[in-house]
């Protein structure tokens, strides 16, 4: 029996990082990839004689964008969704 680690890439596609007017978490992303990393960790199927196992990493916006982020200069991210902005 042999393991086969699948390398993969998951991207969190929230940059939200404002508390919404009527309340709640200021960053839904954050308990969203707290449950992903919690059953990529604890996922491994078998496949015939082999088991499946993630190696993975997660790209969050709030790092690629903020500071000394590889697109911190790009000013590409929108972290206030449009029904906020004024």
């Amino acid at each position: 029996m042999t393991t086969i680690t699948l390398k993969t890439i998951i991207f969190l596609g929230s940059a939200r990082n404002i508390t919404p007017p009527w309340g709640g978490d200021s960053r839904l992303g954050d308990r969203v990839i707290k449950w992903v990393k919690s059953v990529m960790e604890s996922r491994k199927e078998s496949l015939g004689a082999d088991t499946i196992a993630h190696d993975f990493r997660i790209i969050d916006p709030i790092e690629v964008f903020g500071p000394n982020g590889a697109l911190s200069y790009s000013g590409g991210e929108l972290s206030k969704p449009t029904f906020f902005m004024d």
